[in-house]
């Protein structure tokens, strides 16, 4: 069979580097005139004519960022949470003429193989996770890739990854703080998996530092977590309320809207007056919690993907070296869920 010429051919033919040789052909880069008439010499010689279609797809790909997503199930373009995130990052990217390339996971980043192959193999310009379900050590690695990287939604404990995340901590400690306020001392949490996930430890955080600095005592028979299922919330006030009276929570703090309306509903079902028996807080104000009366904070979701993109953006264009990290504010609404009379 007959070699096929190819651009390491050129690049001797002319004695330069292959780099010089594509930066000549395809007018990507600098070269010098005389480099440049070697180059093209060296080509007509060898009759060789560069694959414009495999550079257009690589040039696509420089231009191309990965959006890698976690959800226990597939999610909906009409969630209220990642259709905000998703639409603040690709309004950013069409602003910078790049193209979104989403992969979702439902399961783990440290136990697919399919994430890694994502991470390694697609050669993106860009890479962003969202939210991913992991044992923190897996993360690591990602420092020794080559592709930028931003973690969104998940504040890792490795302060050499960037990342962009709501200040999950202050959120559930300013909901504390609030019931506080409003009389209750007796102050249960429900949350998601600790172990994987970010936000969940953040959230059960800002509970414990909360209700340490309220002077309140800790009860880890109402300080239940598991995952952020509205059925999981539901068994953990069942269990909350299998509890002597004088043991039982006033107030419930759930890491999320949908967890909080779903107790809500059991505690209505067991003939519980919210707020005048039970408090409920929940987090993101999700549209659920609106016409659920649901006490809840507020982040701002289009930003975080806004943000998200802009971050990704520097650091693929190497206008920072080092790691991007940002924190978003939360901003309390108040509702009727926690506006009765505390006991």
């Amino acid at each position: 069979m007959a070699h096929r010429v190819n651009i390491e051919d050129v690049a001797r033919e002319a004695g330069v580097h292959r780099s010089t040789v594509s930066r000549a052909l395809t007018g990507s880069g600098p070269v010098s005139a005389a480099n440049r008439e070697r180059v093209l010499q060296a080509a007509r010689k060898l009759d060789y004519h560069p694959n414009t279609v495999a550079g257009a797809l690589k040039s696509r790909r420089r231009n191309t960022w990965g959006l890698l997503s976690f959800w226990y199930f597939t999610p909906s373009s009409l969630d209220h949470y990642y259709a905000k995130v998703l639409g603040g990052l690709l309004d950013t990217a069409g602003k910078a003429e790049h193209r979104v390339l989403l992969q979702n996971v439902v399961g783990r980043f440290d136990q697919s193989e399919s994430c890694r192959r994502f991470c390694h193999e697609s050669q993106l310009g860009g890479l962003l996770i969202l939210a991913p379900r992991t044992e923190e050590a897996a993360l690591k690695d990602l420092r020794k890739q080559r592709v930028p990287t931003v973690l969104v939604a998940y504040r890792p404990r490795d302060r050499e990854l960037s990342f962009i995340d709501l200040d999950n901590v202050h959120a559930s400690r300013v909901l504390v703080e609030h019931l506080v306020h409003e009389g209750h001392r007796r102050i249960g949490f429900i949350g998601g998996e600790l172990k994987l996930s970010a936000n969940a430890r953040d959230r059960h955080d800002g509970y414990l530092a909360a209700m340490d600095r309220c002077g309140l005592a800790l009860d880890a028979r109402v300080d239940l977590n598991r995952d952020f299922t509205p059925g999981f919330a539901v068994q953990a006030f069942d269990a909350m309320w299998a509890l002597p009276r004088t043991a039982r929570p006033t107030a419930i703090v759930c890491a999320t809207d949908r967890m909080a309306a779903a107790v809500g509903d059991a505690a209505r079902a067991a003939g519980l007056r919210i707020p005048e028996d039970l408090a409920l807080c929940g987090i993101d104000d999700d549209p659920i919690a609106a016409p659920a009366e649901i006490t809840t904070v507020r982040f701002p979701f289009y930003e975080v993907g806004a943000q998200a993109g802009e971050m990704l953006r520097t650091l693929s264009e190497g206008l920072r070296d080092g790691p991007l990290q940002v924190l978003l504010p939360p901003q309390i609404i108040v509702r009727r869920s926690t506006s009765g009379n505390a006991r």
